[in-house]
């Protein structure tokens, strides 16, 4: 039997894809913390939330669980 070889992609779908890696990267929003207190940034290192909460949970289907001033509440991955 013979089979045809599949070729890894045009140009057009690999740049395509670096790009969709590079927009993850900026998307995808982490916790961090510095000194006592907690902030969020994305994976390539832009903070998106200055720390100034004192609990931060990481982000699950776009909101996370924080605690700013004692009061505990939701955050969405811009920040607000």
């Amino acid at each position: 039997m013979i089979r045809q070889m599949t070729s890894p992609g045009s140009a057009r779908e690999i740049f395509r894809k670096k790009k969709d890696r590079a927009r993850l990267k900026t998307q995808l929003v982490v916790p961090f913390k510095q000194g006592l207190k907690w902030g969020y940034r994305n994976l390539t290192g832009e903070v998106v939330v200055p720390p100034r909460l004192e609990s931060a949970s990481r982000f699950r289907y776009g909101v996370a669980r924080v605690v700013e001033a004692g009061l505990a509440g939701l955050i969405l991955t811009n920040g607000e």
